[in-house]
């Protein structure tokens, strides 16, 4: 019997409309100003798929016995790769709020870099990554693929927004607590690789740990809002 993959498709399908969706979002939140999204695209790439991985092979070249310390126990594992994906992508998004987008102060400018560094990601690893693969979903497996890159777009503008306020208002413990919040929001999918939690426990861990980011960014935004009006006043 040959798979069936309708689910696989359908899913590939219904990613692409929410990708296209977020980002007609983004171009109205900055008036049709597409430069945000084009930045937070760039600086995942040039951070996360470039820089990231470039240091990988410096460590394995350097020490070599790093990769089977780390392959063969689960924490070194998790540990390693959830810290290295916090550092370089919130790095990322510092340097880009604080060396190419310092002129920009509308939160609006945050949520479009967010979906321009969020909407890569989920291109290649949502929408590419499953149209090349041979694997054909399940009905499960598709609902829980399609609300688990959800969940990581809205991850991303989360934490866009806390690091956006945190150049702002030059608080680098803003920018520490966003590495701490991604590095932990990241820890089940390390935990699921290795086998240790199933797919459904993954995205539900996950999904928590996205409504941890959102929920710090809304009141992180809501504080520095506050104290600019009485500045102000």
């Amino acid at each position: 019997m040959h798979p069936d993959f309708s689910y696989t498709a359908f899913t590939t399908v219904a990613l692409s409309g929410i990708l296209g969706a977020a980002l007609l979002y983004a171009r109205k939140r900055t008036q049709g100003d597409v430069r945000s999204i084009i930045i937070g695209a760039a600086t995942f790439f040039t951070f996360a798929l470039l820089f990231e991985q470039v240091l990988h092979q410096i460590l394995i070249i350097l020490l070599p016995s790093l990769q089977v310390h780390v392959a063969e126990r689960p924490l070194y594992y998790i540990l390693y790769g959830c810290s290295m994906a916090a550092i370089f992508e919130e790095g990322g998004r510092y340097f880009a709020f604080t060396r190419i987008m310092p002129d920009y102060r509308e939160v609006g400018a945050a949520i479009s870099y967010g979906i321009g560094h969020g909407g890569l990601e989920l291109l290649i690893s949502g929408i590419i990554g499953l149209a090349v693969s041979a694997h054909a979903l399940a009905v499960t497996e598709s609902a829980l693929w399609i609300l688990e890159r959800c969940a990581a777009l809205l991850g991303h503008v989360s934490l866009s927004v806390i690091v956006f306020t945190a150049a702002a208002t030059q608080l680098k413990s803003l920018f520490l607590l966003a590495v701490f919040l991604h590095g932990v929001a990241d820890v089940p999918i390390g935990l699921y690789r290795y086998g240790l939690i199933d797919l459904p426990a993954c995205d539900a861990l996950f999904g928590f740990g996205v409504f941890a980011c959102c929920i710090t960014a809304l009141f992180v935004r809501r504080t520095a809002e506050t104290g600019m009006r009485r500045e102000r006043g």
